[in-house]
């Protein structure tokens, strides 16, 4: 069999793959996800998006500070450190709203926990 119609072939066998099982499935998948997103965004406050942003901004930045919280670079660079994790905090706060922001205002009162500005 030649090439052309081999590949012919193959492109055939995974269109019927994908009108099968694997296509009602991912239908499925797809529809479930839009499902419970407006789910969580008109019932639940969108508590679960909430939730994942705030769990995402701390990984991330954990991740930098992992990465990049290095004494030997010197105070400019770890005071750069610090901006920029404060600059993600304050935007999870503001994107969250509502108790987030109370939280955000309770860290800034905390002077004992916090470097002078």
């Amino acid at each position: 069999m030649p090439f052309t119609q081999q590949a012919g072939a193959l492109a055939g066998a995974w269109r019927r793959i994908l009108r099968g099982r694997a296509g009602r499935i991912g239908v499925a998948a797809a529809t479930a996800a839009v499902a419970g997103y407006e789910y969580d965004r008109h019932c639940r406050a969108s508590a679960v998006a909430r939730t994942l942003r705030a769990f995402w901004t701390i990984a991330v930045i954990s991740a930098d500070y992992k990465l990049n919280f290095r004494s030997e670079h010197g105070i400019e660079y770890l005071n750069s450190v610090h901006e920029r994790a404060a600059r993600r905090l304050l935007a999870c706060c503001r994107d969250n709203g509502g108790l987030f922001i109370k939280f955000g205002q309770s860290i800034a009162v905390q002077s004992a926990l916090l470097p002078p500005p």
